[in-house]
């Protein structure tokens, strides 16, 4: 059974005037990566970037066969980074999705993780694309709520 707020932000995904806003690809993105959503493999996440002087400007998901969860996890995961610089991007945690619903729900705490680690892994990717390197003070795990 999925988290009563979990529900609420699912609809508020699919209506209203900003529906889907953080759903897509990006043409020709700085950066991308993905990785499992949640323990078992059922989702698979994709996350695109588009980086300006280390400011992620924009940011998108896909999500292959993602439970309710992970769909709002990956749009929460986008409003938190979008405008964020690389540096500040990476310091994301669980604390701030929990943040963003108000409560700590078992749901968005389970898929917060791989969603951060799919975040970290494209900034990496940005990186590398760049021919510079993550400082290692940055290597959080994101689990400190």
């Amino acid at each position: 059974m999925i988290d009563p707020v979990v529900a609420e932000h699912f609809k508020e995904m699919f209506s209203g005037p900003e529906r889907n806003r953080n759903l897509g690809k990006i043409s020709d993105p700085d950066a991308m990566a993905d990785a499992e959503g949640c323990r078992g493999g059922r989702d698979h996440l994709f996350v695109h970037l588009d980086i300006h002087d280390s400011r992620i400007v924009d940011i998108r998901f896909e999500c292959a066969t993602c439970d309710p969860a992970m769909l709002v996890t990956a749009s929460i995961l986008c409003d938190l980074a979008r405008g964020r610089e690389l540096r500040d991007a990476l310091m994301l945690s669980q604390a701030d999705f929990f943040e963003v619903l108000g409560t700590k729900s078992e749901d968005i705490a389970e898929h917060s993780i791989p969603a951060l680690d799919v975040l970290r892994r494209a900034i990496d990717d940005y990186h590398k694309g760049q021919g510079t390197a993550l400082d290692g003070e940055y290597s959080r795990t994101g689990q400190d709520a």
